[in-house]
């Protein structure tokens, strides 16, 4: 089904993070006044690492990621986000820089809330301050959980925790399709992609996985999971 900017406005919108059911009605009327929403095709850059921070992103539809870019120009995934989730971080009360970016994955639907006026509601609701302050935590121990795998586990638990990740949180299925490419997969364990290719090659071997074009089942989950946790 194509996608299409959503009419509904704020108070009645069920596209909307569970935050804002913290909000009053005239706070929500008043980020809805302060609010537009935008469609983006598959590859688009939703933000980019570096630029203003001008807007939070609440993110309604489709399927993006999350990635940082070093000094030697090679990507690093940080997360996949689907709906729903509201998108930003330490620039939109920092120094109002984006520190990573945002690319659609897949054609997906944004709705964004200048950045004043959210703060502006922050100042007004304390309950509502809260829940956004435990969830942007949530999202900082992820990221940091994830710094640390990757700084200690071997290449096939890197593989084998990403694999998981994708099955478990993100497609909530098994088998699954990918929707990212195997790029972008080795980007997610900060990997080569020739090192993803082989260990993907060695699990298919050895029937921990099955891969079939884009589509992956996992055949062993609790040796994968050995694998991850070991790794």
């Amino acid at each position: 089904m194509p996608l299409h900017i959503n009419s509904t406005h704020c108070p009645d919108c069920i596209k909307r993070s569970s935050v804002f059911d913290l909000l009053t009605p005239e706070e929500l009327n008043f980020i809805d006044e302060n609010r537009h929403e935008v469609v983006y095709n598959p590859g688009e850059t939703i933000f980019k690492q570096g630029t203003a921070c001008t807007h939070l992103l609440s993110f309604s539809a489709g399927m993006a990621k999350i990635h940082m870019t070093g000094s030697n120009n090679r990507n690093m995934i940080i997360r996949l986000i689907k709906p729903v989730e509201y998108i930003t971080g330490a620039g939109l009360l920092g120094n109002n820089i984006h520190h990573y970016s945002v690319t659609a994955i897949e054609k997906s639907c944004v709705c964004f809330i200048e950045r004043m006026a959210f703060i502006k509601v922050l100042e007004s609701n304390m309950n509502f301050t809260k829940a956004f302050m435990m969830l942007s935590q949530k999202n900082m121990i992820t990221t940091l959980n994830k710094l640390l795998n990757l700084n200690q586990k071997n290449n096939q638990g890197k593989i084998a925790e990403a694999l998981l990740y994708l099955s478990e949180e993100i497609y909530e299925s098994n088998p699954f399709t990918l929707n990212i490419s195997k790029v972008e997969l080795s980007e997610m364990a900060g990997m080569s992609k020739e090192s993803t290719f082989k260990i993907l090659r060695s699990f298919d071997k050895e029937d921990i996985i099955k891969v079939t074009g884009n589509t992956v089942e996992i055949l062993n989950q609790d040796l994968l999971s050995q694998i991850s946790n070991k790794g």
